[in-house]
């Protein structure tokens, strides 16, 4: 029996309840109530991210490279989901936020290296595979672009 789908995917398990265990729980106090399914673990994968395999996207350097050009990469896979909050509300568990997606591999085209990259960052991009966090990634028609006649 399926107990929970994943609203953008699809994904179902059959798994029975989590069973709520919280360390130097009071003696004589019920215990909560196990967590709900939507609270396991969403295996990680594509079919969550806000980008397809192989999507040409660009990776905003600026936290380590300041005024360095992004970089183009491809998406090759979402690697972390971080899960929804949950909150035991009269004896019921109440979920807050959504799973949202947090690291992702990419691999850098090497048509978008320049000097600057290798030199500050002391490595050879091209070809290379990095976990990047999905909040700098941008998809290219989203990133600002400079017309000049």
């Amino acid at each position: 029996m399926i107990t929970a789908t994943c609203p953008r995917c699809g994904w179902a398990h059959s798994e029975q309840p989590v069973p709520t265990v919280i360390e130097d729980w009071p003696e004589g106090l019920p215990t909560p109530p196990p967590l709900p399914a939507e609270a396991l673990p969403h295996p990680a994968g594509s079919c969550c991210s806000p980008f397809s395999i192989d999507d040409l996207l660009y990776w905003n350097l600026d936290l380590m490279l300041p005024d360095a050009p992004p970089l183009r990469v491809f998406f090759k896979a979402l690697i972390e989901i971080q899960g929804a909050d949950f909150f035991l509300a009269g004896g019921k568990w109440v979920q807050e936020g959504t799973p949202v997606p947090v690291l992702a591999t990419v691999v850098v085209d090497p048509k978008s290296v320049y000097p600057c990259h290798e030199a500050a960052l002391g490595i050879s991009l091209a070809n290379r595979e990095f976990d990047v966090t999905i909040r700098s990634l941008f998809p290219m028609e989203a990133w600002p672009t400079i017309e000049i006649d």
